[in-house]
């Protein structure tokens, strides 16, 4: 791909993001879960990898990227509402989902359990009835 379709590609992206106000979700959780050093050297690869490439557009364009998300990600998004809301609307839909809800592995018959296995197995002697006879009430009182 030519440098300045790459570069129309990148711009349109980033007036995309910059018009939402936001990344993916998704990406931004991907990169929350990894080290902050690690993430960063990752980010700054990308516009480096670009100028090696020979791509001078894209590459300006992608540092500007870069460097908005590294400040998105860092500073606001953790503590955001967005992310808050993206995380309990997860939890919430993950009730739904057949393979995280045990309540609805049991209503499909999918998820089954041995019947319990009691260690008591029975006595000799006779259960206490309610009431005890007379016989019983005088064995057991004097």
């Amino acid at each position: 791909m030519e440098d300045t379709t790459l570069a129309f590609v990148v711009v349109a992206l980033l007036v995309l993001v910059i018009g939402l106000k936001q990344f993916s979700f998704p990406l931004m959780e991907v990169l929350l879960k990894l080290p902050r050093p690690v993430v960063t050297v990752i980010l700054l690869l990308i516009p480096v990898a670009l100028y090696v490439y020979n791509k001078i557009y894209s590459s300006l364009i992608a540092v500007i990227m870069v460097v908005y998300l590294i400040t998105d990600i860092w500073k606001p998004y953790p503590a955001s509402d967005a992310r808050r809301l993206f995380l309990e609307s997860g939890r919430d839909q993950a009730r739904f989902d057949r393979t995280k809800s045990i309540d609805l592995q049991f209503a499909d018959h999918t998820a089954t359990h041995d019947s319990p296995n009691m260690l008591y197995k029975g006595s000799d002697t006779a259960l206490l009835i309610h009431p005890p006879s007379a016989q019983v009430l005088s064995e057991m009182c004097g």
